[in-house]
């Protein structure tokens, strides 16, 4: 199922700059997508009185890189054949946008199978 998945400045992750920042995946809740959550009046300013109000942001420029998903069904995400939010698939959706991001960065990524306790 395609999952989107939203960075700042991470179109070129190959400098050392970015090799450098720690990575952080920001989940959301049930009510609302990434978007208004984490990147409130994000991006370039267009006006003098609307301040950036970006989680992303300021995450950024703190030296992480920061990541955020939309879960199925939220923002950018289509929602799937059942058509509700169910926990178990959240977890799943995360675990696989974390080893995208794991394998775009460059870094080893390990999952614990919750089933039977072994990473893969």
């Amino acid at each position: 199922h395609p999952i989107t998945v939203y960075g700042i400045n991470s179109s070129d992750i190959s400098s050392e700059n970015n090799n450098e920042r720690k990575i952080i995946l920001l989940l959301h809740g049930r009510t609302w997508s990434s978007v208004p959550v984490y990147h409130l009046l994000g991006g370039p300013s267009h006006s003098k009185t609307h301040e950036s109000r970006s989680t992303m942001e300021a995450l950024y420029n703190a030296g992480l890189q920061p990541y955020a998903l939309d879960f199925r069904g939220f923002g950018g995400t289509p929602p799937d054949e059942h058509n509700w939010v169910e926990p178990n698939r959240c977890v799943k959706d995360a675990q696989s946008v974390l080893s995208w991001i794991a394998a775009r960065h460059g870094l080893r990524h390990h999952v614990e199978d919750e089933e039977d306790g072994q990473g893969s």
